[in-house]
């Protein structure tokens, strides 16, 4: 348990926590719809900054304008940075099962990107009809985990 520095009492997000535990019922559901909220969120935020980025591997870089180049990396750096500390200081609580959904989702994501910038380099096909559909496949997986409802303890 975490305390507070100044008082040397439990923190309100550990305090809050613990009296959900206690009361259960309407506070208890309460956290799990706002933790399952922050959660769908955040994945999609995430998703949806990796298929972009995909898609900026893709159309943006083959392109070699520095500037460019500099300005869609700087703003995908500046996305995921903020979606992770909005999603720290955001969430509560987390639905069971939260942590290896979340990486396991992650992980398959990370595996299409990587698949997705290995054939944008191996190749120089850059049809959109291809690329639009397949930036969706890999945003899905980390999308869909963030959405899934946790099961009971």
């Amino acid at each position: 348990m975490t305390n507070d520095a100044t008082t040397g009492h439990p923190s309100a997000n550990v305090q809050e926590q613990l009296q959900a535990a206690d009361f259960g019922g309407g506070r208890g559901s309460d956290l799990s719809r706002s933790a399952r909220r922050v959660s769908g969120f955040f994945t999609g935020v995430l998703g949806a900054s990796i298929a972009l980025f995909l898609l900026a591997v893709v159309y943006v870089y083959p392109t070699h304008i520095l500037w460019l180049v500099i300005t869609v990396t700087v703003f995908y750096g500046l996305g995921i940075g903020s979606a992770c500390v909005w999603f720290q200081r955001a969430r509560r609580a987390s639905n069971p099962g939260w942590s290896r959904r979340y990486s396991a989702g992650l992980a398959l994501t990370m595996v299409f990107y990587a698949i997705g910038v290995a054939l944008s380099v191996a190749t120089d096909w850059r049809t959109p009809w291809f690329w639009l559909p397949y930036a969706l496949v890999t945003a899905t997986p980390v999308v869909l985990a963030g959405m899934v409802r946790g099961g009971a303890r």
